[in-house]
Order: C-alpha cells, then structure tokens, then sequence
C-alpha cells in the first residue's frame, strides 16, 4: 500500500512540473524567425517516442513556409520528429540518442531532380557501376531523383539493384513511351504498373513521350525556318503529329499514368499544351502531367501553363549551351542557337522569370538532365540565380549570360523552392519530402555555406558535407566521416 501511494504520488508530482515547465526560448535568432511563423513545440506529455538522432545548432532552411528557420530537429524511425529550437529538440533527447553537432553549418531539404539519367546511361554506357553513379549523386545532395526514358532493357537491372537493398536516392522511373528519335515501343509499359507508394525507394509514377528532337542527331520544333538547313526539315524536327500526340497522352491517362512530355522547340511547346488543353478540358490536372525542357517559349504561351495546370520541369540557364553550342554539339547546331541568339532569345529561351511571373502558384520542378559529372544541384542553382553557367570537362568552363538572359533571372528563394517543394511535387511525393517537417522522411544535405546569405557568384562553390536519407548518413564529406561509419 505504501509503495502504491508512494508511486502515485512521484507520477503526480512529475506530472504538475511537466504542466508548469516554461518551454519558451529565447536562443532563435529573431531575424531569421518572423513573428508571423507558426513555431512548433512538442507535447511533453503525449510525446511518447525518445529521439533516434538530434540535430543541433544548425542554421537550418526548413523550404516550411510556417518556420522558414529553425536551430535544431529530431529524427525517429527515419522520419523528422521536431523542428524548432535547440532547448525544444533537446528535451526529446534519451540515453541512446546520437546528438549531431553541425556547428552553424546550414542544412537544407535533399534536392530533389526531377529529370536526369543517372542510373539508367550508367547501365546504358556501362563506363561505371551502379554504385558509383549513385555515390555522385549523394556526394551532391540529391536525396531524390527520377530516372527519365527508361527502356525495356533498363528497368529489370534496376528492380534488381533496388531489390538487393542498394538503392538508396529515392527514384522514380519514367517509362519510355517511344525512343529519342520518335519511333513508338508499343505499350509494354503496361508490364509496370503505376506504384506512388512513398514507402518504397523504386517507383513508377508515369510515361516519357519525345514530341521534337534534340536528341537522334535532330533538332526542336520551331515556328520559324532555321537558315542553312538542308540537311534536314528548315522547321527542325517534329516526331509527332498533334491529333497522335493527343491519342497517346489520352492513352496513358487512361491507365492511370503522368505523362512527361518532351519538349523544346516553340512548336513543339504549342503542340504539347494543346493536347493537354484538349485532354484535360477544364479538368484539374490530377495525374500531374509533365513538360519536359521547355526551353523556347514564345511570349504568349507563357499563362497557358497555368491554364491547363500542366507542370513545367525546367533546367538551368545552358549559357554555355546557347553561347557556346560549337564546342559541345556538332557545328550545324550553332547556326540555329546562332540564328535564335539574334532573333528571338531574348524573350524565347530559358524565360523561367517570365515563365512564373504569367503563372502565380502554379508548381514549378527542376531537372539536371544530366548523367555523370557535368551538372551538380548547387552548379544549377547557380546558374538559376545569376544565369551564368559552369560546365566541367577537361576544366572549368564558364559562361557568362547576356543581358537578356539574365533578366530572366530567379531568387535564391525560388530556385530552392523549384529544386526542393516544386520538383517533389511533380513526384506525387511532396507529403514526405521537399522540406524539413514534423513527418516528412529525414532527407537532408548539410552544406558549407547558406545560399542565402553569400553573393550569387558564390553558390556554384558550396560543398555538400553531409547527405541523409531516412536518417542515415549517405554520403559523408571531410569532417564528418565519422557519421558513415
């Protein structure tokens, strides 16, 4: 009986200090913090769970417009438990909780690429293993990607890779509908089957269809004729007819599949929102359907985005693709971007100020595009914001914008925004990824320096030091080896 009222009475104690415990604090830095934030704290007394991990004394960009900063967060069971100051974070530390120190350094959600080829040219070219191309991939804070135009011949390598448990960037496969030169697959897409499961590390959300070249040794589809074209069509290339493009996109809304459609040239821009207008019919877009690129685009397409609710997945600048197209594409691709650069760039390509300015609240995503060593995120914000861009091949190449190319220029801000919430989005995944969140999985990159806080020329030098997924040290930069272990 006195061991009973005794216990008792230590519950009721500890609870009425729990109550009357003052959980303010007073060490966020107010300027990064505005008073209109919705700060988070724990419930002491329902939280049952005791933190795996705590992250501490971070300068952490959240991309949560209701705590746009924070200090510190927990991670349980691979999921973001707490974000908020350290005093709160710490209060849900146990005996066995690993408390990180990233010492001011800046930590960010995991850039999500919504377009690259990483994986599936690795199998293609076979110059690396699977391994090594995802150990790149991490080693640039990419915690999520989606591997476009995946062929027969790819997707079971890559089911198996994902089935011995090796997969660990979270990847969504986009099925080939036709090839790069526009010639069709039939439908043995319909062997995989959608799987939006957020769950598993390998998804399927949808179906890439080439509308215009670029690829195949052809060019874009444009409006206007390209000079000194004999050598092919004077409008560039054009792989499929609208009224076919249309009964293809209608066939994989009708299995259920997001489209991604590759596209351009302005031709091939007009042709692909028309057969979304025609396909969607002043539906909403709930399959989330795609354009790929969109690198020409005339002005007064610009609000038919928004009109359809179709997603542009857009790129960096490609300064040094438009400038310098001899030394990266055979000679007959200059004259076009020679032709374009005169007439038309100034308000047809890369306009993604524009592009946003027409469209308010409308879901932007990001692509690299890239395979191995070219692109990294940071280089592709860079190239965002100041809209310069950095290629690496023997050495270092910069290119410098132009005038008109710059005015097209995006905040740092945005360009997070695209590179993190819009292009998890476009995966039907931004519930569980894009930002640092009570819930979310624990993707994160721990970064050299804020991104927004350093000027603009500086980005393209930010170091990842650290990459997490699921709360797991992925890739682990100098200084912080000790967390892979």
């Amino acid at each position: 009986m006195f061991n009973t009222t005794k216990t008792v009475f230590i519950f009721l104690f500890v609870l009425i200090v729990a109550l009357n415990c003052d959980n303010s604090d007073t060490s966020l830095n107010e300027d990064l913090m505005p008073t209109t934030a919705k700060i988070q704290k724990p419930d002491l007394l329902s939280e049952t769970k005791i933190a795996d991990q705590i992250l501490v004394n971070g300068n952490i960009i959240t991309m949560n417009p209701d705590l746009p900063r924070a200090k510190a967060l927990a991670i349980s069971a691979g999921k973001i438990m707490f974000v908020g100051s350290v005093k709160d974070v710490m209060s849900l530390a146990g005996y066995n909780t690993v408390v990180m120190d990233v010492e001011g350094k800046t930590v960010l959600p995991g850039f999500v690429d919504a377009h690259n080829h990483l994986l599936s040219e690795t199998i293609v070219s076979g110059d690396k293993t699977l391994e090594e191309a995802q150990e790149y991939g991490l080693a640039n804070g990419i915690t999520s990607m989606a591997d476009m135009s995946v062929g027969p011949s790819v997707v079971e390598p890559l089911k198996a890779f994902n089935n011995s448990g090796l997969l660990k960037i979270r990847t969504s496969l986009y099925l080939s509908y036709s090839d790069a030169c526009g010639r069709s697959l039939g439908n043995w897409y319909l062997d995989y089957p959608v799987n939006l499961d957020p769950s598993h590390m390998m998804r399927i959300p949808g179906v890439k269809i080439f509308t215009d070249g670029w690829t195949c040794s052809m060019l874009p589809a444009f409006t206007f004729s390209i000079p000194n074209a004999s050598y092919q069509s004077p409008n560039g290339n054009l792989l499929v007819e609208p009224d076919r493009l249309y009964d293809s996109l209608a066939e994989l809304q009708e299995n259920g599949y997001q489209a991604a459609v590759h596209a351009l040239g302005d031709l091939a821009v007009e042709n692909s929102l028309d057969a979304f207008d025609k396909l969607l019919s002043d539906k909403d877009n709930v399959l989330r359907h795609r354009m790929e690129h969109n690198m020409y685009i005339r002005p007064e397409l610009l609000s038919r985005y928004g009109d359809t609710g179709v997603l542009p997945v857009i790129w960096d600048s490609k300064a040094c693709f438009i400038e310098n197209a001899l030394s990266v594409h055979p000679s007959k691709i200059i004259e076009t971007n020679n032709y374009v650069l005169e007439e038309k760039a100034h308000s047809w390509i890369n306009p993604w100020r524009s592009l946003i300015d027409a469209n308010p609240g409308l879901n932007i995503a990001y692509h690299s595009d890239e395979s191995w060593g070219i692109s990294t995120p940071f280089l592709d914000l860079y190239s965002l914001v100041t809209r310069n861009e950095t290629l690496f091949f023997d050495n270092e190449y910069l290119c410098e914008a132009k005038d008109w190319l710059r005015d097209e220029s995006l905040s740092v801000e945005e360009a997070l925004n695209i590179m993190t919430m819009g292009s998890a989005y476009s995966l039907f995944m931004e519930e569980h990824i894009g930002s640092l969140e009570k819930g979310k999985f624990a993707d994160l990159i721990v970064a050299s320096d804020d991104p927004t806080q350093i000027k603009p020329e500086q980005l393209k030098d930010i170091e990842v030091l650290l990459t997490i997924i699921d709360g797991k040290a992925e890739y682990c930069g100098e200084g912080y080896s000790g967390y892979c272990q």
